[in-house]
């Protein structure tokens, strides 16, 4: 007598899953578990390679950051051929983004270029010396007696080769106050740049701490979607094996499990795009070469608390360096327009020779 057992196709899903893990312990022998990698990576064994004898005298140092193949959850399709592979926390990726050539450096020349004009408008109260050297050269004259010495043709000469040096000290009294007011404007363009390397400053690290968690953000997604497409896998075959021994599968439900697997896929695929895309931001804000593969410790160490962020008040915020600059910009163009009405004002200047 044959019984035939209809089973609910909300059940199918659950007993697929479990069917395969009775069949992957039955099967597969018990493997020893991979330790952690300390940078919250698990690395996936692979076959052991015939040591060379130059790799034997190498250096453990050598030997951690080279990597002779591909180096772990790393996808060359996605990203430039990595033989390096470097560790970097957050304090050291801020550190090494200062240090590249930026905005930031940028904003420190353009400080010192502001610093350098007060120099410039200090300089221009004192007198400004100099030395002009004169010589004038002429003929000797044709009207003279055969006793006397040889002479000067013109009246006015006082030799036939005549030098004269003096020291000239020349400047200007600033009576109507353009000096005062260009220093005053150079004290405001100061202020301005320091406020603006503070800013420049301040999106730099704002910028890398962002392009440092997508980097562990995506590599996080990857590792999802990797695992994501090997349980689609997986429950692809079971469904295949349930249907070729005459389970109540029937076709409908083996070409749905292909279209998720396909779809798990084409997620992993995206996600090996954006982990490449962030990798080569943070090269490109750090200064990191992109022969680096760029790994993380674990993000758990040091995690923010609700201290970090009682801080922030209202008081705080008027002292953002944006709104400095601002007032510095504003005070500089009042100066500005204040040179400019007084080259209307009469002024003084003096030259002394000695």
């Amino acid at each position: 007598m044959k019984i035939s057992i209809l089973i609910p196709r909300a059940l199918i899903l659950p007993i697929c899953l479990f069917s395969l893990t009775t069949q992957l312990c039955a099967q597969q022998p018990t493997q020893t578990p991979q330790p952690a990698d300390p940078h919250g990576q698990m690395h996936t064994p692979r076959t052991p390679q015939p040591a060379s004898s130059q790799s034997s005298n190498m250096p453990a140092s050598q030997e951690i950051h080279k990597t002779d193949g591909h180096p772990p959850f790393y996808d060359y399709p996605f990203g430039s051929p990595a033989t390096l592979h470097r560790s970097i926390t957050l304090e050291q990726a801020v550190q090494l983004a200062l240090g590249n050539a930026s905005l930031y450096r940028q904003a420190q020349i353009d400080e010192r270029i502001a610093s350098e004009d007060i120099r410039q408008a200090r300089a221009a109260f004192l007198p400004q010396f100099s030395i002009p050297l004169t010589y004038i050269g002429n003929t000797s004259s044709r009207y003279r007696l055969p006793d006397e010495p040889l002479t000067f043709s013109f009246v006015a000469s006082s030799a036939i080769n005549e030098t004269s040096a003096f020291i000239n000290a020349s400047g200007t009294v600033d009576l109507a106050g353009r000096l005062r007011a260009a220093l005053r404007r150079s004290r405001a363009q100061l202020a301005a740049a320091r406020a603006g390397t503070q800013v420049a400053r301040r999106a730099l690290v704002i910028s890398t701490v962002d392009a440092y968690y997508a980097l562990a953000l995506a590599r996080q997604k990857r590792r999802l979607a990797d695992e994501t497409l090997a349980l689609a896998e997986a429950f692809v075959k079971i469904t295949e094996n349930l249907k070729a021994r005459g389970e109540e599968i029937g076709e409908s439900d083996v070409l749905r499990a292909r279209s998720a697997a396909l779809l798990r896929r084409d997620e992993l695929e995206q996600a090996r795009a954006a982990e490449a895309a962030a990798m080569d931001l943070l090269r490109v804000l750090t200064g990191v070469d992109f022969a680096t593969h760029i790994a993380h410790p674990l993000l758990t160490n040091d995690l923010p608390t609700a201290s970090d962020f009682n801080g922030y008040t209202e008081e705080l915020l008027k002292t953002r360096p944006e709104l400095s600059q601002l007032e510095s910009l504003k005070r500089a163009a009042l100066e500005d327009a204040r040179i400019a009405r007084r080259e209307l004002w009469p002024d003084l200047t003096y030259s002394l020779n000695g």
